[in-house]
C-alpha cells in the first residue's frame, strides 16, 4: 500500500511492533526549551527538526524508494541523535521537562526506529490522530459507545470510513458495495479474499471512486 494511504501506527511486516511517533519526541523537547535557551533542549529539538526536514523531501515517493532514502540519510541522523542522548549521562535532572524528553526518547528507541523497517510507515502519527478527532469530539454523545462492544463497533466503522475517505472513495457507494458483497463470500473470514475489498484494491477503486 502506498505511503500516503498508510494511517496505522503498527506495521504489518514481520519483525515490527508498535511504531512510535517522532512528533511526540519533538514536542517534548520543544516544551523543555525556555526563553533564550541555548542548552540541551534546543539541540534535541533540532535533531528532530532535521529528521522531519529529510522526510519532507521524500513525500510521495514509492515505499521502496522512501525506505532506501531513510536507510541512507535518516538512519545516520537517528544514530547520531541516540548517541547524543546516551552521552548526556547525568547532565540533566531526570524529573525536569528535559529529563522527561530524554527518557521518553531513550525508552522508546525501538519503536521510534521502526520507520527504518518499512517505507509505508510514517515518522509522525499526526494524520492518524486527526482522523480519529471526530470520534474524540463526539464520544460523549454516542451512548452506544459506553459499552465495550459499542466502542469496538464504532472504532471499526470509523476506521473503515476514514480509510475509504483518504483513498478517495464515495463512502455511501463503498458501504453499499461491502454490504452487498461480503455476506455472499464463501468464507467470510478469509483474509486473503478480503484484500480485494479493502479501499485501495483496484477493483474497489474502479467501482467506488468518487
Amino acid at each position: 500500500m502506498p505511503a500516503d494511504r498508510w494511517l496505522c501506527c503498527v506495521s504489518p511486516v514481520a519483525g515490527s511492533d508498535h511504531v512510535y511517533c517522532w512528533a511526540h519526541v519533538r514536542r517534548k523537547f520543544d516544551e523543555a526549551v525556555t526563553g533564550g535557551d541555548t542548552g540541551l533542549a534546543p539541540i534535541g529539538r533540532q535533531y528532530c527538526n532535521e529528521m522531519f526536514h529529510l522526510e519532507q523531501g521524500w513525500r510521495g515517493l514509492p515505499a521502496t524508494e522512501r525506505l532506501a532514502q531513510r536507510k541512507e540519510h535518516l538512519q545516520p541522523q537517528m544514530d547520531a541523535f541516540f548517541k547524543w542522548l546516551f552521552e548526556l549521562g547525568d547532565s540533566y535532572l531526570p524529573k525536569s521537562k528535559l529529563g522527561r524528553a530524554v527518557e521518553y526518547a531513550l525508552g522508546h528507541e525501538v519503536g521510534l526506529r521502526a520507520v527504518l523497517q518499512d517505507g509505508r510507515l510514517e515518522l509522525s502519527n499526526n494524520r492518524a490522530e486527526r482522523a480519529v478527532k471526530e470520534l474524540v469530539m463526539g464520544r460523549k454523545n454516542w451512548l452506544f459507545s459506553q459499552s465495550k462492544r459499542g466502542a469496538v463497533a464504532t472504532g471499526i466503522l470509523l476506521s473503515v470510513l476514514k480509510t475509504a475517505e483518504i483513498n478517495h472513495l464515495d463512502l455511501r457507494q463503498y458501504l453499499n458495495y461491502l454490504f452487498a458483497a461480503l455476506p455472499n463470500l464463501p468464507v467470510p473470514g478469509d483474509l486473503t479474499v478480503l484484500q480485494d475489498y479493502l479501499p485501495w484494491s483496484p477493483k474497489v477503486q474502479e467501482i467506488c471512486h468518487e
